[in-house]
């Protein structure tokens, strides 16, 4: 898809995906702009992948990515979009009570099966990108209700009109941001 968009001389890439929420607080229908992205599936250790985190090297998103996090700064009502890290794990299940402490532990916000390599291809091909984690359910473990995939839906569903006016006001309000790449 991404290359699709590079081909068209598109400029800006916004991505969204539903994800299992981690940091405490975050509830279904919520939205988080991802400023770092984990993707779990790489064949480093997890301490590696963690000290990457913590230096804001290699899967820090400024740069093409500033436009959308300072929007997510600019806003009054911080409760509409917040930024954090989204980690992408490889699915197709959802993700181990054991690998959500984990990610949990690196500072990770969001858990999803997608988003990662997405970003960071369009990134390659020089968009400016975004990508907001819609929390569809509390992560593996962290809730004492089954995690289904009708319920990740239903919430997405009610989340739609939501994320339509967020997604709506981000084009507007970037559009005239300058970025540095």
């Amino acid at each position: 898809m991404v290359e699709f968009l590079a081909s068209q001389r598109i400029e800006r890439c916004l991505l969204t995906c539903a994800a299992g929420g981690i940091r405490p607080g975050l509830a279904p229908g919520d939205f988080v702009l991802a400023d770092r992205i984990l993707l779990g599936h790489q064949p480093d250790s997890w301490s590696q992948a963690a000290a990457r985190l913590e230096s804001g090297s290699e899967i820090a998103l400024s740069g093409s990515h500033l436009p959308f996090i300072r929007f997510a700064n600019s806003q009054t009502d911080k409760s509409r979009l917040r930024s954090g890290t989204h980690a992408q794990m490889t699915g197709p299940s959802y993700e181990t009570p054991a690998e959500v402490r984990m990610l949990s532990r690196l500072g990770v916000w969001t858990v999803g099966m997608s988003t990662g390599v997405e970003l960071v291809r369009a990134r390659e091909l020089g968009l400016v990108t975004g990508a907001i984690a819609v929390v569809a359910n509390p992560a593996c473990g962290l809730a004492n209700a089954t995690i289904s995939h009708a319920n990740v839906l239903n919430t997405m569903r009610n989340a739609a009109r939501k994320l339509e006016r967020l997604i709506h006001d981000l084009v507007l309000e970037t559009n005239s941001f300058q970025v540095d790449q």
